[in-house]
């Protein structure tokens, strides 16, 4: 998702009570950066969005100033007040998404730090994929959008699924899952002669194209 760009007019203030420096603070999904109205002042900024934790800004009717105070990850903070609570609010949202996304981002990092390189797929991990996939239009919408676009990695994709591919794996022979008909005569249903339950035997290879079919 991209969020573009936003510049409004505002003062930079190294505290609350300092008067402040008018200029241009200008967001984008990188950094955030303030130009001084006075090109010789040395009130310059230029502050990447990964530093930055958090934000705190003044509520609409509460009779102060439209103040934003955005923390970074040394203790320290950037203070932004605005002509109206209008120009707020529109960085306030801005902030807020980049500052969301780069949490999601952190977390992806952080599960695919945790997965083995030379980690292989089991068939049952590979069938409860295929399964996913094909009974979730959305979640394939998803994995063509992120995974088919080179955005995410499979690891990357699933894993911030963990909560699909940890659903009870009954589900996986209580359901039949669909498949495309050139690969049926492939495919040997057994049953065991009691009940009515059918049990697909796939081999790795049928597994792996049945997945490629869908990324």
């Amino acid at each position: 998702m991209m969020f573009g760009h936003v510049t409004k007019r505002a003062k930079y203030k190294t505290s609350v009570k300092d008067p402040g420096t008018s200029g241009a603070l200008r967001l984008n999904e990188q950094k955030l950066m303030f130009m001084p109205d006075n090109r010789d002042s040395s009130t310059k900024l230029a502050v990447e969005f990964n530093s930055i934790q958090g934000h705190r800004y003044t509520k609409e009717g509460s009779n102060k100033p439209p103040l934003i105070n955005l923390s970074n990850t040394q203790g320290g903070s950037y203070i932004f007040e605005f002509d109206n609570y209008s120009d707020l609010h529109v960085c306030r949202d801005f902030v807020s998404k980049v500052l969301e996304k780069s949490k999601d981002t952190s977390s992806f990092a952080s599960e695919k730090a945790v997965v083995k390189p030379d980690e292989q797929l089991s068939a049952a991990e590979m069938q409860l994929r295929i399964k996913l996939l094909q009974e979730d239009s959305e979640l394939q919408k998803l994995h063509q959008q992120f995974v088919g676009g080179n955005i995410l990695t499979e690891a990357e994709f699933w894993a911030a699924r963990k909560k699909l591919l940890d659903n009870d794996p009954s589900r996986m022979s209580n359901q039949r899952v669909g498949f495309k008909s050139v690969m049926i005569s492939d495919i040997r249903p057994l049953t065991d002669g009691q009940t009515n339950k059918v049990t697909f035997s796939l081999t790795p290879e049928i597994i792996l194209q049945l997945f490629t079919g869908h990324s």
